[in-house]
C-alpha cells in the first residue's frame, strides 16, 4: 500500500486500548501521542513506538503529517479535542459518549462537515464477533420485521472509581452514558436506526449519593431506564445500572414476526419456528470480525462515511438527554 494512516491517540487510559487496536494494523502507523502524565506518555511511547509525544493536544494537532486523531478522554473534553482536530484537517475517532449533551453532540457533527472529515464515535461493542454475526443475520430477513426490542447493561455495584465520571459538568450523566450508551448503540443499530418519535424515562440516585463529601461530588444517575418509540411502531426498552440491587448483565431481547433473538452476556439463542415446530439455535462459534479501529482506518482510505458516525451517535445523545429531560419533567419526550 502507498500510505499508511498516521495516528495520534490523545489520552492514554482508553487510549491505551486504541493504541492496542492499532499497532499491529498494516495500514496504520501510531505517530504521536498525548497525555497529561508524563510518565505514561514515556510507558506508551516505549510500548507503541509513536516517534512524537505531547503533553498538550493544541501542540499534537500542529503536526501537519497526522491524518486522523483518536480522542479518548474525559467526555468533558470530547467537544474541545474533537473540533479542534477536525479544524486541524484530521478525521477523528471518538470515545463514547459523544459528548456532555446532544447539543455539544450537534456541534461536532456540524465542525466534521464543515471540514469535510470523518467522524467516527468508538461504540465498540458493535465489533463483537457474535454482534456482527446477527448483525448480518438481522439485515438478511432472517428475523423478519423487529417491532419491540429490550436491553440492558446492569451492574449490581460499578461505580466508577474516578471522580470526573460522577459529576455532571464533567460526565454529561452517570450510569446512562457510561455504559447504557452501549446497550442503546446495539439496540439502534441491529433496528436499522429508524427514526425516533418519543421518549419516556427514569433516572435514579439510590447509591450514589453516599459517596458525597467535601472531596466527591456525586450528582449524577446510578441507574436509569428509557422506553423508545420509533417510525413504523417499534419500539425498544432501555435499562442500566451502576448500582442497584440486581444480578449484573448485559442484554438483548430482538422480537421479529419471523423470529426473535435473546443475547444474554456472550450468548445469543435463535428463537424460531420452523415446518410448524418451535426451533431453539445457539451459535457455537462465530467468524472473525474487524475491530472499530479497523473500520475507522477503512473508511479514511476507501473515502466513505464510517460506521458508527457522528450522525449516529448525536441521535443516541438525543435519547439519553430525553430520558433525563422525561424524569425530571415527568412527561414524554417527543421529537
Amino acid at each position: 500500500m502507498e500510505k499508511k494512516i498516521r495516528i495520534g491517540v490523545i489520552g492514554l487510559g482508553m487510549g491505551w486500548y486504541h493504541c492496542d487496536m492499532y499497532k499491529n494494523m498494516p495500514e496504520a502507523k501510531i505517530l504521536a501521542l498525548c497525555d497529561s502524565d508524563p510518565a505514561r506518555l514515556d510507558a506508551g511511547q516505549k510500548a507503541f513506538g509513536a516517534e512524537l509525544k505531547f503533553t498538550k493536544y493544541e501542540d499534537m494537532l500542529k503536526v501537519k503529517e497526522l491524518d486522523a486523531v483518536a480522542v479518548a478522554t474525559p467526555n468533558f473534553l470530547h467537544k474541545p479535542m474533537t473540533i479542534a482536530a477536525l479544524e486541524a484537517g484530521k478525521h477523528v475517532m471518538c470515545e463514547k459518549p459523544m459528548a456532555l449533551d446532544a447539543a455539544e453532540a450537534q456541534d461536532m457533527v456540524s465542525a466534521a462537515k464543515s471540514a469535510k472529515k470523518n467522524l467516527m464515535i468508538h461504540f465498540n461493542y458493535r465489533y463483537a464477533p457474535e454482534c456482527q454475526f446477527l448483525k448480518k443475520y438481522i439485515d438478511s430477513g432472517n428475523l423478519g420485521s423487529i417491532y419491540y426490542a429490550k436491553t440492558g447493561y446492569l451492574r449490581r455495584r460499578g461505580i466508577p472509581g474516578r471522580q470526573w465520571f460522577t459529576r455532571k459538568d464533567q460526565a454529561g450523566a452517570g450510569a446512562l452514558f457510561d455504559i447504557g450508551v452501549h446497550a442503546l448503540d446495539l439496540a439502534l443499530w441491529f433496528l436499522g436506526h429508524p427514526k425516533i418519535l418519543s421518549v419516556s424515562g427514569v433516572t435514579y440516585d439510590k447509591f450514589g449519593y453516599k459517596m458525597n463529601s467535601k472531596n466527591w461530588v456525586f450528582d449524577v444517575d446510578d441507574f436509569g431506564s428509557g422506553f423508545i418509540k420509533m417510525e413504523g411502531g417499534k419500539t425498544l426498552y432501555l435499562e442500566t445500572s451502576w448500582a442497584a440491587n440486581i444480578q449484573d448483565k448485559l442484554y438483548m431481547t430482538l422480537l421479529g414476526d419471523k423470529a426473535g433473538v435473546q443475547r444474554d452476556g456472550g450468548t445469543t439463542t435463535i428463537l424460531a419456528e420452523e415446518n410448524g415446530e418451535l426451533v431453539d439455535v445457539t451459535p457455537a462459534s462465530y467468524p472473525p470480525c474487524i475491530n472499530a479501529q479497523k473500520e475507522f482506518v477503512d473508511s479514511i482510505i476507501e473515502g466513505r462515511e464510517p460506521a458508527a458516525s457522528g450522525e449516529q451517535g448525536l441521535v443516541a445523545m438525543k435519547i439519553l438527554d430525553a430520558i433525563a429531560k422525561s424524569s425530571k419533567t415527568g412527561k414524554e419526550v417527543t421529537f
